[in-house]
């Protein structure tokens, strides 16, 4: 009687639970901070959402790192991965611009266990990943670079060593010629989406272009409608993911049409935003803008401080 209770009570644990991993629709992102004038300042920090609810329930800071800028954020069920610049500490300016990195951080604490220069793998003086995607055991990005570069506008696939660890790239298909920091699979259709910067439909405001693929290493990426079809009703943006069912989220840090706090939904077939959560009373006050979204990925992992509830 004893085992079957047992049984009985495990199963039903699992159901909830299960039920819990199914029904929820998280998603981490970025807040960024001002650009700034010294040689420190805010961090830009990483948060969690929950997008049915707009509600926050983990808050990281990489202050004490020297973060300045993030990028792009990408999650492995292990760890996470993010793109970042930092404040130029030893030349005194207010950021390095040439001190771009892939940073791979605990994801129940915070800590950044190694953090590998762009430049270094890519062979380039002056090196840039926007956007992060992880996908099928892999780790993708987009790379920017905007000086002397033969590799702006491609994707790129992160080659990890036994620790996780970044240690080179090999280069995939054209994404688009202005990159900005949208990338992710859509599970529901198949289809990689990244955007590149360009214009809404008349009156002609700055945006982004979303550009689809079927494989991101082999099939230039083409452009979903033709001309100035950027997404209205959002701004550039800078972070792009997709829910289970295909929802698609985005974030912006430059001309938002509601805020460059806000979560916005997309609507890939028409090319419009729609302002979901304003999510600023729930961040530090330094926090101007939101760049880099990714969904969670859903792997059970127990914490210093007890499980998260995923």
């Amino acid at each position: 009687m004893k085992q079957r209770l047992s049984v009985l009570f495990f199963s039903l644990f699992w159901l909830g639970y299960a039920g819990e991993f199914s029904h929820a629709e998280l998603f981490w992102g970025g807040g960024g901070v001002d650009w700034g004038t010294g040689a420190s300042g805010p961090s830009s920090v990483v948060y969690r959402l929950d997008s049915n609810t707009g509600l926050i329930d983990k808050t990281m800071s990489f202050e004490s790192y020297d973060w300045m800028w993030i990028n792009g954020i990408a999650d492995s069920g292990k760890y996470l991965y993010i793109s970042h610049n930092t404040y130029d500490i030893d030349g005194g300016s207010y950021m390095d611009t040439h001190d771009f990195k892939i940073a791979k951080v605990d994801r129940c604490s915070g800590a950044v266990l190694s953090d590998v220069s762009i430049s270094g793998f890519l062979g380039q003086g002056f090196s840039q990943v926007n956007a992060l995607d992880f996908h099928d055991g892999n780790l993708y990005g987009v790379d920017n670079v905007t000086s002397n570069s033969t590799l702006r506008g491609y994707a790129l696939q992160m080659h990890l060593d036994q620790n996780g660890d970044v240690v080179n790239s090999s280069v995939g298909a054209f994404v688009g010629p202005y990159p900005d920091c949208g990338l992710d699979f859509n599970k529901a259709n198949g289809l990689w989406y990244a955007t590149s910067w360009g214009y809404t439909p008349p009156p002609k405001k700055e945006g982004s272009l979303l550009f689809t693929s079927p494989d991101i290493m082999s099939t230039n990426f083409t452009q979903e409608g033709v001309g100035n079809s950027a997404v209205s009703g959002i701004g550039m943006i800078s972070g792009l993911a997709f829910g289970k069912t295909g929802d698609c989220f985005a974030v912006s840090w430059y001309g938002a049409d509601h805020s460059a706090t806000s979560v916005y939904s997309v609507d890939v077939t028409l090319r419009t935003a729609t302002p979901l959560y304003d999510l600023a009373p729930q961040l530090p006050s330094s926090v101007t803008y939101l760049d880099g979204l990714a969904d969670v990925n859903m792997v059970r992992e127990g914490c210093k401080n007890g499980p998260w509830r995923f």
